[in-house]
């Protein structure tokens, strides 16, 4: 065993000598130390085995650059937040006596909810709490008077048996498996805990349709296991070297996590051969290649096979697999299968067009439609002035005229078409005229670097292999969907005529980025 780490054995020996109970018998933190204070949120990360993400705040949480990263992408956050004033309008319009306590301090939260139920207040949101004997804190999203719950479900429910004047709320945007929720457990423990007018057998689910679901659940007493683990790593995080082979444990979940550990966590997945990495593969199909002895998909042992894929979905992850493992090749197109399904790639009668809308993701409004066109090596851009109905039929007109200029087949990656579904965009032909590129390379290629049929994936590697003349990390305020939602909510706000052509950069290198992939899967047949 090497010295460091033996002696990282040796310290985590020691650090298990936790504040909290370990094997039965109460011990104390040495006094030079501080607790270490666990958030509930923490907890979704030890659930979807993805510790690393803890270890990487832990460890860098000092560093200059790390906080200048986490500080550019806060604003972008939006989608929770957006969700939760929605939530608590809709809330005020049923019921006069709403309360939201995002601006009080930590140290008044739990009085004000005192307060607030006292005063019998059928709604209070956003409740920060601090568990001092157990250094568990967090934020509860709401918790919602009984009575007033009954009001707000489906007729003919069956009246609530749950136990308790008031019950905790979990706001979620999207589908998660509420009842085995590690967050929610905790919650229950550390936040409802001495608060006899709180329900503990049992939480209220509020999703997009905004109709509250009640879900019995017990207080398991499990919970506590976790909350020490995340302890400890917090405790080891400063003296991990991440350029050894990590643990099990540590190992990131590349399908979930924060993006702005990305470049961290994949460095590190890279050199693993993480297996989450692989398109279609989570920490289950991880585990059942573990089971296996096999832990990386460099291993010639590990096939699609090993973590339960068949068929169709065998033959595109063996595709992604050998490519990557090439050691010379760069680009693997079917030929056959390409020729027969797409003939529209080869026809050199057509304009070809590179559409990419970019969109609002709570209304699904679009606001602008970016058009490369490959022959003339021109970009266009069609916008919405307003985000009104008025103003994207304007530009929805003017997008059609174009397209009707001249005979033309548009080329798109993979959302367009079922934006147009959801918006109800008149377009006629749009089978016959429209073809997914995402599709052409789902079915028949693969690039070594990419691991994935994102666009962001293929432009990543192309632009490695010298095939690709930019890349995203050229820009600087808009590198992604979400931060361009972000700079697309200030330009409306501000008509600040910057902002106008970064949304426009941003969305001419995806436009040019599919012509590039399209002509080398093009050059590839030839």
């Amino acid at each position: 065993m090497k010295e460091s780490q033996r002696f990282l054995q040796l310290h985590h020996n020691r650090m298990m000598k936790t504040r909290s109970t370990f094997e039965g018998e109460h011990r104390m933190l040495p006094y030079t130390q501080e607790a270490e204070w666990v958030h509930v949120s923490e907890l979704y990360h030890a659930q979807k085995h993805n510790l690393l993400e803890i270890c990487l705040e832990k460890k860098f949480n000092s560093e200059e650059k790390i906080q200048q990263k986490w500080d550019a992408l806060r604003p972008n956050i939006i989608a929770k937040r957006r969700f939760e004033k929605l939530v608590y309008s809709t809330m005020c319009t049923r019921s006069s006596r709403c309360a939201f306590m995002e601006d009080i301090p930590d140290s008044l939260s739990k009085t004000q909810l005192q307060k607030y139920m006292d005063l019998g207040y059928d709604w209070i949101q956003r409740i920060r709490f601090r568990h001092v004997g157990s250094h568990v804190f967090g934020v509860c999203d709401a918790v919602i008077r009984t009575s007033f719950l009954q009001t707000l479900l489906v007729p003919n429910t069956l009246p609530l048996t749950i136990t308790g004047e008031y019950v905790l709320v979990v706001l979620q945007p999207s589908f998660q498996s509420f009842c085995a929720n590690l967050q929610q457990q905790a919650l229950l423990r550390y936040f409802a805990e001495g608060e006899p007018r709180i329900a503990q057998d049992g939480i209220v689910v509020v999703r997009k349709d905004l109709q509250p679901l009640v879900y019995p659940m017990d207080r398991d007493e499990t919970i506590v296991e976790p909350i020490r683990r995340i302890r400890r790593l917090k405790r080891l995080s400063p003296l991990l070297d991440l350029d050894e082979e990590l643990p099990i444990q540590l190992w990131p979940n590349m399908k979930q996590g924060s993006t702005a550990w990305s470049p961290e966590r994949w460095d590190i997945a890279f050199r693993l051969g993480e297996i989450t990495m692989l398109w279609g593969c989570d920490d289950r199909h991880r585990q059942k290649a573990l089971e296996q002895g096999v832990s990386s998909w460099r291993d010639p042992r590990f096939t699609p096979e090993l973590v339960g894929f068949t068929e169709t979905k065998a033959e595109i992850l063996l595709r992604i697999v050998e490519i990557n493992r090439h050691p010379t090749e760069w680009l693997y197109v079917e030929k056959d299968n390409l020729e027969a399904s797409f003939p529209e790639l080869q026809d050199s009668t057509l304009r070809h067009l590179f559409v990419d809308f970019e969109y609002f993701i709570d209304d699904h409004f679009i606001y602008l439609i970016g058009v490369w066109d490959a022959s003339k090596k021109e970009y266009r851009a069609f916008w919405a002035k307003e985000r009104t109905a008025e103003a994207w039929e304007n530009m929805w007109k003017s997008f059609c005229a174009y397209l009707e200029s001249t005979p033309s087949h548009c080329w798109y990656w993979y959302a367009e078409k079922k934006m147009m579904e959801k918006t109800g965009a008149p377009l006629e032909n749009l089978d016959e005229t429209w073809t997914d590129l995402w599709g052409v390379c789902r079915a028949g290629v693969a690039v070594r670097g990419a691991f994935d049929f994102s666009l962001k994936s293929f432009v990543k590697a192309f632009h490695q292999h010298g095939k690709m003349p930019f890349s995203y990390a050229d820009l600087e305020e808009c590198q992604d969907g979400l931060a361009s939602i972000g700079v697309a909510q200030k330009y409306f706000a501000t008509r600040e005529e910057r902002l106008k052509h970064t949304l426009e950069k941003y969305n001419r290198y995806d436009c040019e980025a599919m012509a590039h992939i399209w002509e080398a899967v093009r050059t590839a047949l030839s």
